[in-house]
């Protein structure tokens, strides 16, 4: 009798142990947050997705390996194949399916599919990339980028100076036309004769367009083409002998094989991140894909997500801290933010060897 009690004694004392021990880990539990991540992954620019899921990747490790944060962290990440119908498939699923507090994502075209999105269903949502101010409009939504103002003015100055006669060759889609509206501006500030082409996504055929433009005899190829809208241009250009200079602000970083080119170009576009983090991002794409634009942008984003929350209770007062913010400083060093764009200092590039370096003023 005296052994039964014993172990039932022995029993209750477990459980009592168990019951205890889940309530202090139930205690010490942190609260989630959500941000569903929304990225090129396949199709065309799925190199550049790619290594935008490597910047949120080393982003998300770190904050893992943090323990001093006061909230976990779960990242969401989804394939949006620079689809708009898809954008919005994935946005439904981040609202009601994962129930996400942030969204963040990349480029012009799902910004704007998501900055409306995001204003309608009150979710915070930062974009990176775009060329387009409309993507922060509102108070749920912001941008970390490079604006095309900032690119042109850059773009007349050290490149474009020399040149007389500029054939100017826009892609009919978002970002081409609000990049190229700051370019003209600046080309007509600065007395630069131009003539402006559309090509829409997709056109296979541009030995007419090439034609045209020489008709003109330009000095310089300015376009806001990214493959494989690129390719085809440079490479019918070249199957006509036409060799001239080519040149753009960010586009040619969405161009797939920059070997193709001569020694020399140069173009303007976002800055790296500073070196830690981008050897880090590097190490994380290493045999995925070599593309770097953007990737300190969007790890910035996460992490702005991260110090809004670290310094609230719940999604609005995350939403207070952001709107409040006038600097943001991360990977590349303290930024500016007005009307909810962080607006990075745009840098010179140009081809050594094929391979693309910044060119130190």
């Amino acid at each position: 009798m005296k052994k039964w009690l014993l172990s039932l004694c022995m029993v209750l004392a477990l459980v009592a142990c168990k019951e205890e021990k889940k309530q202090e880990a139930q205690a010490e539990a942190k609260p989630v947050v959500k941000i569903g991540v929304s990225l090129p992954l396949t199709g065309d620019i799925a190199y550049m997705g790619q290594a935008l899921k490597g910047a949120v990747m080393v982003a998300e490790q770190q904050l893992k390996d943090n323990n001093k944060l006061k909230n976990d962290y779960q990242f969401i990440i989804e394939d949006n194949a620079y689809n708009t119908k898809t954008v919005m498939a994935i946005n439904n699923k981040f609202a009601w399916v994962d129930k996400v507090n942030a969204i963040v994502d990349f480029a012009s075209n799902p910004g704007l599919v998501t900055s409306q999105f995001a204003e309608k269903n009150k979710i915070i949502h930062i974009n990176t990339g775009s060329s387009d101010r409309n993507v922060a409009k509102g108070e749920y939504n912001f941008s970390h980028t490079t604006l095309p103002d900032m690119e042109a003015k850059v773009l007349v100055r050290d490149i474009l100076s020399n040149y007389k006669n500029v054939a100017l060759i826009v892609l009919n889609e978002a970002s081409g036309i609000a990049a190229a509206a700051e370019m003209t501006k600046e080309m007509d500030a600065n007395n630069i004769k131009y003539i402006q082409y559309i090509v829409n996504d997709g056109e296979k055929d541009m030995r007419g367009l090439i034609e045209k433009i020489e008709q003109n005899n330009p000095d310089i190829y300015v376009v806001t083409l990214y493959s494989p809208n690129f390719d085809v241009l440079y490479k019918q250009m070249q199957e006509k002998g036409i060799n001239k200079p080519i040149t753009s602000t960010n586009f040619m970083d969405l161009v797939n094989n920059l070997s193709m080119l001569p020694d020399g170009t140069q173009w303007v576009t976002y800055p790296s991140p500073e070196p830690v983090i981008r050897e880090k991002i590097l190490e994380v794409n290493k045999g995925v894909t070599t593309s770097e634009l953007c990737i300190g942008n969007i790890y910035d984003a996460v992490m702005m997500v991260v110090e809004a929350f670290e310094n609230s209770n719940n999604n609005e007062e995350a939403l207070s801290y952001l709107n409040n913010l006038q600097t943001f400083t991360g990977v590349y060093g303290q930024v500016d933010i007005h009307d909810g764009i962080l607006n990075v200092p745009a840098i010179r590039k140009e081809l050594k060897d094929g391979k693309p370096l910044e060119v130190k003023e």
